[in-house]
């Protein structure tokens, strides 16, 4: 993939060689306890993460993409807090918000590396090999991580879509304003949509293959 918000880079490290299932699994554990413990953790991890993303030869640039979420966000948080009655300085409140935005940017890291460090099909075959077992023991036919695979691949894709249609509109001469972004959204949307329902028929027609082989 293209530089760009979760976006696969190529490597040979540790993080590249541990199966998908364990971080599929790790991910969701580390989130929650980035939000029971207290606030020194998530910071200490940030510094770790900000290591490990050196020590992976991610650049400045990929570090913004991550941040840029998180800050969009405090920028909303403050604009409704001043547009629901003025910005009354509390420093409760204040350390507060800013520990929940810590939080939120360590969680952002975490899921950051994992795809950074995992291919769209090394997720989905580690989604299907989190499975297996769990179907066996319920004896269910349907297939949950499909449906799950495809939503944590979404991601990625439309940031893909979005980095490669706004390259094109800048190269054709396109200039950065309002309309590039009305043009860009409708254009995402209808890509967007259309890769969504071909992945889901490629794992589906995937699926019902191993089961005829089986």
């Amino acid at each position: 993939m293209e530089n760009g918000f979760l976006s696969y880079k190529q490597g040979n490290s540790i993080f590249h060689k541990c199966p998908a299932w364990i971080k599929i699994i790790f991910i969701p554990v580390l989130s929650i306890s980035i939000f029971l413990l207290p606030f020194w953790f998530s910071l200490a991890l940030i510094i770790i993460q900000f290591i490990v993303q050196l020590s992976l030869k991610f650049s400045f640039k990929d570090y913004y993409y991550d941040l840029r979420p998180v800050l969009f966000y405090a920028v909303l948080l403050y604009i409704t807090k001043i547009l629901s009655g003025g910005l009354n300085f509390n420093f409760k409140d204040e350390k507060e918000t800013i520990v929940l935005l810590m939080k939120l940017f360590c969680m952002l890291q975490s899921a950051s590396i994992m795809y950074k460090t995992s291919t769209t099909l090394q997720i989905r075959e580690g989604f299907e090999k989190i499975e297996c077992p769990v179907k066996k023991i319920l004896k269910y036919k349907f297939s949950i991580s499909e449906a799950l695979s495809i939503f944590m691949i979404f991601i990625p894709m439309m940031s893909k879509i979005w980095s490669q249609s706004k390259k094109a509109w800048l190269i054709r001469g396109g200039k950065k304003n309002i309309r590039m972004f009305i043009v860009l959204l409708t254009m995402l949307f209808t890509v967007g949509l259309k890769k969504a329902w071909n992945n889901s028929r490629a794992i589906q027609i995937r699926s019902l293959l191993l089961i005829k082989s089986v």
